[in-house]
């Protein structure tokens, strides 16, 4: 799986649930993890990475698509 740009992380992972000014600005929040995504200034992905959800979601993951 490559990502390079934010609509890279879009289409495959479907919109964030948070995708604004924060630090970093996109997350995806799941029933077991929650994803984020840090861009560079050209907005091509700098870093990746997942931890605990802090809210609770029964949402389902990104992994359950197709």
């Amino acid at each position: 799986m490559t990502f390079s740009s934010k609509a890279d992380l879009i289409a495959r992972l479907g919109p964030p649930d948070i995708d604004g000014s924060s630090v970093p600005p996109m997350r995806w929040d799941t029933a077991r993890y929650a994803l984020f995504a840090q861009l560079d200034d050209k907005g091509r992905l700098d870093r990746l990475s997942l931890q605990v959800p802090h809210i609770e979601s029964d949402k389902k993951g990104f992994e359950a698509r197709p």
